[in-house]
């Protein structure tokens, strides 16, 4: 291993010792409403001590309650989850309460300094109530996870309800790479199953011995780390596991959104999803934003139907066989490693633990376990190899919207999953795997594509117009009051009209700047709707730049349900760079049942605001293709191509939608200009040229081009690369990535652009529309909407 190798993995191994208390593992279970007569179950998250406070702090409690407040330790920038536990210490309450918990960062416990955010729940407690559980979902915006939690009812601080939850951050300045290695990190949650329980814990050690093997040594001993598998906890590395029961899993699919990647056995999820329950939707809504299914156990034959009766393109995706064979080589190469770290003063082990605070005795426990090691992977890799992965039962994967569902092959329900079967995994997950290069968009630093998306002629300065009052401002005072003065010999008055003049030209153009953005507020809303054609479910993911001349009093607001992102403006501030930033949180949100809403310090007045989200929308409609008289001609043996000119489409959106464009399953395309919601159109044949150029357009009409042209761009980015400083965190991990696909703007933009412009045309037995905004797409009241679009995609039934 190269010193710069061995430098890295030092700095990775103090990460992990940073990282591991923080990162207790989590369970799950159902988040369901809490009611005045029964309490809802929302312990998703494992006891954490550190993460946990019980109010009032003191034993003595004159309040007549008591509340549990647990949030999600996880220290990066993703979802946030609060579970609070409230129970009543004098029977069931004798009226409705209402209460505020806050969650305050701490200047020691967050970076950048400027990046966290205040979060309010406020909570209604309805009388009658003896105990009560529910949880909330919260966007988070910076590293680190120490807060300060206050109690207030009725605008009042309540006594001894004041606690601090989280650690402080030890070195801020070493959060930039801790953080990256959080970001960077896989986590995955495994369903257990009766049926392969008792083999559970060989498939992780088969999935964590994928890692390097420095990352053992995070743990004191191979009995430590073989422990931490059985139970599942404190798991360190590139890939992290945490564990649930089937029947704890949650309702709300903002749960999921701090993993990667769901294992669950083939029995649970089909019992699960023909249950048609809150926790099933929960599941599929997070597959179909992005998340990674992999399905373990059982037979594949259902599978291998759907394959069969589906287009290649879209279903069946098989791993490159040169992929497979350099993951067999590598993990060979690896056991023969193993074998040779036992020999006595072996140089490469001696590198690899030099940075592991580790003892003698300890060492030489490692050293003693490397043979078995090294038996473990070989085993695995005679049990399945190569072939069997690449067979017509073996590992496949299929789409499901943004998300990918992989099947891991035909196997014994309760056999372990092998090596090679976690390889083909992440192989068929590819850059999709990654939270954040699936989302598309880093709320901590944010990026300068934040410009491709702004509102043009606002929060800009009118350059012609200034021009030109500066030419008015010269020519009085030059010709016309100078010739004046000089002509009357009061040449002397200049020093009392040249400053006069310029007083009143430079208010002249404040005022017009002012005035010309006006002072309400506008946004620009970018909106990808990507539909289910079977169920008629969707995600759509909205992109909103807002400005307002007046900041709005309300603030934003936005469903409850949504996964609710930031995208800062950055383009030329480092992470490094603002560590010496005053401490002040970017603004509060407000989190209830039924919305997520931002104050007003997240839109200031006349600055620019951008905002992402991703929002699943059951039964929103579908696109139909209506059997008519060409269709049955054609069923009857007719292949004439001249027979079919037209179909019939109808629409089942609630709204109309427009520039439809349909491929059917013999790759033939159809348009239509308009559909009126619940109607029906007959829409004609067009050539592929044709609706490869009509696509083009409708893409050009509203793309992602930045509103910025600067000749130093280029000298700006050699500068960064010289510096090693981060400006760009989600460029610097899809930069990581061993994959031919980069994307920076997340799954849907990415399907957008391949469809669109890239491959200019669409998959078979599928369409594309225009429509309006969505209801809830713009989140300040009042706001008016300029130059936005809202495209439609998906696949027909």
């Amino acid at each position: 291993m190269s010193g710069a190798n061995r430098s890295l993995w030092g700095v990775m191994l103090v990460g992990f010792a940073f990282a591991m208390p923080a990162w207790a593992q989590q369970s799950a279970s159902t988040q369901q409403t809490a009611s005045a007569q029964q309490t809802g179950v929302a312990t998703f998250l494992n006891p954490n001590p550190t993460m946990t406070v019980r109010l009032p702090t003191k034993p003595k409690n004159a309040l007549g309650w008591t509340m549990k407040v647990q949030a999600s330790p996880h220290l990066s920038a993703d979802t946030m989850r609060i579970e609070i536990d409230f129970a009543s210490t004098g029977g069931p309450t004798t009226a409705d309460q209402a209460f505020l918990v806050r969650l305050t960062p701490k200047p020691q416990g967050h970076s950048p300094p400027q990046a966290a955010v205040i979060v309010s729940l406020p909570i209604d407690i309805p009388q009658g109530t003896q105990r009560m559980r529910l949880s909330r979902h919260a966007p988070k915006s910076s590293y680190g996870n120490l807060y300060e939690i206050q109690v207030f009812q009725d605008g009042r601080r309540l006594p001894d309800c004041e606690a601090t939850i989280g650690e402080a951050i030890s070195y801020l300045e070493s959060a930039v790479y801790l953080n990256t290695m959080e970001q960077s990190r896989i986590r995955l949650l495994w369903v257990n199953s009766d049926a392969d329980q008792s083999s559970r814990s060989d498939s992780i050690k088969h999935l964590m011995v994928l890692d390097q093997p420095e990352t053992l040594f995070a743990t004191e001993s191979p009995q430590q780390w073989l422990d931490r598998i059985d139970n599942v906890e404190s798991l360190t590395g590139t890939r992290q596991v945490s564990a649930v029961e089937p029947n704890d899993l949650p309702e709300s699919w903002l749960a999921y959104l701090a993993y990667d990647t769901v294992v669950i056995h083939r029995q649970e999820y089909d019992r699960l999803i023909q249950s048609n329950s809150p926790s099933a939707d929960a599941l599929r809504s997070w597959n179909q934003c992005g998340g990674t299914l992999i399905i373990r156990g059982g037979s594949v034959a259902d599978f291998a139907k759907r394959v069969a009766s589906s287009q290649a393109s879209e279903i069946g995706s098989i791993p490159s066989p040169e992929a497979i064979e350099s993951a067999w080589i590598a993990l060979d190469g690896k056991a023969g490693n193993f074998r040779q770290y036992h020999e006595p003063n072996d140089r490469q082990f001696e590198s690899l633990i030099q940075y592991a605070n580790l003892s003698d005795e300890q060492v030489g426990q490692w050293k003693e376990w490397f043979p078995e090691g090294a038996r473990m992977i070989t085993d695995s890799l005679q049990r399945y190899t190569p072939t069997q992965v690449l067979a017509p039962d073996g590992v496949r994967s299929e789409t499901n919207l943004a998300g990918t569902i992989i099947h891991l092959g035909q196997q014994d329900a309760d056999a372990a999953i092998e090596m090679l079967q976690w390889s083909a995994a992440e192989y068929l997950a590819g850059w999709k795997r990654h939270r954040l290069t699936r989302s598309g968009v880093e709320p901590i630093l944010g990026s300068s594509r934040f410009f491709q998306w702004v509102i043009p002629g606002v929060a800009q300065p009118p350059v012609y117009t200034f021009m030109g009052l500066l030419g008015v401002f010269v020519i009085l005072v030059g010709p016309v009051a100078y010739r004046k003065t000089a002509k009357a010999g009061r040449s002397y008055l200049m020093f009392a009209i040249a400053p006069v003049l310029a007083i009143a030209t430079t208010l002249a153009m404040l005022v017009y700047g002012v005035i010309a953005d006006g002072f309400g507020t506008q946004t620009r809303i970018r909106q990808v709707t990507w539909v289910d054609g079977e169920t008629g479910n969707a995600i759509t993911r909205t992109r909103s730049t807002y400005f307002a001349g007046i900041r709005p009093s309300a603030g934003l607001m936005f469903p409850g349900d949504a996964d609710v992102t930031f995208y800062p403006d950055n383009q030329q501030r480092s992470w490094e760079e603002r560590l010496e930033d005053r401490f002040q949180p970017q603004g509060e949100v407000v989190v209830t049942d039924d919305d997520i809403r931002l104050n007003q310090d997240f839109l200031p007045s006349r600055q620019q605001r951008q905002f992402v989200t991703h929002h699943p929308r059951p039964k929103i409609g579908r696109v139909v293709v209506e059997a008519d008289e060409s269709d049955q001609a054609n069923d009857s043996g007719n292949t004439d191509a001249d027979q079919l000119k037209s179909i019939r489409l109808r629409n089942e959106f609630a709204t109309s939608i427009t520039e439809v464009l349909v491929c059917d399953d013999r790759g033939d395309y159809y348009f239509v200009d308009e559909i009126a919601p619940g109607q029906t159109t007959t829409a004609s044949e067009l050539t592929d040229k044709e609706a490869s150029e009509r696509l083009g357009e409708m893409y050009k009409r509203q793309w992602l081009v930045s509103s910025i042209v600067d000749r130093r761009q280029n000298q700006t980015n050699s500068a960064r690369n010289y510096s090693g400083e981060s400006f760009d965190l989600l460029s610097d991990q899809v930069n990581q990535l061993d994959t031919i696909a980069k994307p920076t703007d997340g799954i849907f933009e990415f399907e957008l652009q391949m469809r669109m412009q890239l491959g200019s045309k669409l998959p078979r037995k599928s369409f594309f529309c225009l429509t309006e905004l969505t209801d809830d797409a713009i989140a300040v009241d009042g706001a008016v909407a300029t130059e936005s679009i809202h495209y439609v995609m998906g696949n027909l039934p």
